[in-house]
């Protein structure tokens, strides 16, 4: 899948060592390190924003996202000794060292603005996936009956937020079909949990089951750490900077 132009998003997912609170008011010293990083991240060209937080279901498993510019400004960042500092600091704090259980990284292309999805109380993260093999035909195809959906869920679900997009590029590995990446901003996970059991909810399950119907079945990307495998989506409280 090609690079898109404009504005990206880079979600980074990786399992902590036991314990570790990142992002708060805590004095540890993992939190400073974890504090510098951030600010020096924050210093960097084409770095718009950033968004970070632990799992609710696992607070183990953090999230860091960063809103860049574009995707060849991040590949300049990639090459610099900033990032090598960076990455050695994520290192230190890892359950694992990078070699046997490396980051988790998507990056996405939104169709829509992410941010109020991202900076309300509580988000729902979700990933899914097209059948390998599938391209940008299917993709395209599933981005136009899909289109309704955010909109949908943020005047009838009461969501404070809502965007999805399309993510390009997934590492260690690139994924083998597009996968659709969704945030949605809840006041809490029980305004979530009670959107999930409004008959309202019925509407957008259909334009899913209309996808299935035409090739286009969207699954959970269990690859992702943290992923519950049966809904595609886990919950994070995140931080911000803007």
């Amino acid at each position: 899948m090609a690079s898109p132009e404009g504005p990206v998003t880079q979600s980074v997912t990786t399992l902590l060592k036991p314990g570790l609170r990142l992002g708060d008011d805590n004095e540890s010293p993992e939190n400073q390190e974890f504090i510098r990083l951030n600010k020096l991240l924050k210093a960097q060209p084409g770095c718009l924003s950033q968004y970070w937080g632990h799992q609710v279901e696992n607070p183990n498993i953090f999230m860091w996202l960063i809103d860049w510019e574009s995707k060849p400004i991040y590949n300049t960042f990639r090459e610099s000794p900033a990032h090598d500092d960076i990455a050695g600091g994520v290192g230190k704090l890892m359950q694992f060292d990078l070699d046997s259980a490396p980051v988790f990284v998507t990056f996405t292309k939104w169709d829509k603005d992410a941010k109020a999805a991202l900076k309300a109380p509580v988000t729902e993260f979700a990933y899914f996936k097209l059948p390998d093999g599938a391209g940008e035909k299917e993709e395209n195809e599933c981005r136009e009956l899909l289109s309704t959906i955010p909109d949908y869920v943020t005047t009838v679900g009461k969501a404070l937020g809502s965007a999805t997009g399309w993510v390009f590029l997934v590492e260690p590995e690139s994924a083998k079909a597009p996968w659709l990446h969704g945030v949605y901003g809840w006041q809490d996970i029980e305004a979530h949990m009670r959107w999930r059991e409004m008959p309202e909810i019925q509407a957008p399950v259909k334009v899913f089951m209309e996808a299935g119907k035409k090739g286009l079945a969207l699954v959970p990307a269990v690859e992702v750490p943290g992923i519950n495998k049966e809904t595609g989506w886990f919950h994070v409280r995140f931080h911000h900077d803007d």
